[in-house]
């Protein structure tokens, strides 16, 4: 067909390319056989039909758009993705390179069939959105780190605690979300998980969110995987606990009696001062 012989043989007969040529304006001038066969354009290539004819109305505005930058600039590649109708009625997705080429006043292109890539792109989204309903609906924080310490997964548990959106986190440095201070240890504790090969669990107090967690940190292949707890409240009450009892003590020891603290299964917990012993002649008398 017309124009065609100048077109390299491996062009003129692939099947897994797409090669055609346009005006400035978008019409077809010539077309390889594959994208005549799979577009069913046999015999319609004759300077009538356009590029944008063949490709869904939605994305008109992207071709126009591609052809005024290749008139403005010739020699330059620009890319663009269509999608092409069927007569089946099905859709192609296909992703084209367009250059215009000044010596011929013509616009060659070359496209392919992405509609697998796209295909496995909206599996993998769906498999994510998934995977991010599920470690949403764990109460507890979890996180992974990639090698370069990198968020790839957060959970709403998370978020919420450092008050950000998961699409600030993810690609971002956790050093630079949560920066080490003196207060606070667990880099070490990461970093020994991950040379060691081993989990690490710990406690750790986080200055700048005022609260205690407790913290498991799993060596992946990829990373390392993060689960934490918040027992601030655990914390406080431990803390409580210990003032009391360390009161009720100092206020025993005040006293000149002799005291014994008793469990509810009677066994003695502490006793204040040594109990009198008892006299003698009562237990001579026994």
């Amino acid at each position: 067909m017309q124009n065609m012989k100048r077109f390299p043989f491996i062009i003129r007969t692939s099947k897994t390319i797409y090669y055609v040529t346009v005006t400035y304006d978008g019409s077809y001038i010539s077309a390889n056989n594959h994208f005549l066969d799979r577009f069913d354009c046999h015999g319609l290539i004759d300077g009538s039909l356009r590029f944008k004819d063949t490709i869904i109305k939605d994305d008109w505005p992207q071709v126009e758009r591609v052809l005024d930058l290749c008139k403005a600039e010739p020699g330059k590649t620009f890319v663009i993705t269509v999608r092409k109708p069927l007569s089946s009625g099905n859709l192609v997705h296909t992703s084209w390179e367009f250059v215009a080429d000044e010596t011929t006043n013509e616009i060659v292109s070359i496209g392919f069939d992405i509609s697998l890539r796209v295909a496995y792109s909206k599996k993998v989204a769906e498999f994510d959105k998934r995977i991010n309903q599920i470690v949403d609906g764990i109460t507890d924080g979890l996180y992974i780190l990639d090698k370069d310490w990198k968020f790839s997964l957060v959970n709403q548990a998370f978020l919420k605690m450092v008050g950000k959106s998961r699409e600030l986190l993810i690609g971002k440095c956790i050093w630079d979300i949560l920066p080490d201070d003196k207060n606070s240890s667990y880099s070490n504790f990461y970093r020994e998980a991950v040379r060691s090969g081993e989990a690490q669990k710990f406690e750790d107090y986080r200055h700048n969110l005022n609260s205690w967690f407790w913290i498991a940190a799993y060596p992946t292949v990829d990373g390392l995987l993060v689960f934490f707890k918040d027992i601030t409240e655990r914390k406080i009450e431990r803390s409580l606990l210990i003032e009391s009892k360390n009161k009720l003590s100092a206020v025993l020891n005040s006293t000149l009696e002799s005291h014994m603290l008793v469990s509810p299964d009677y066994r003695i917990v502490s006793s204040i001062k040594q109990l009198t012993p008892i006299p003698a002649i009562y237990t001579a008398r026994k």
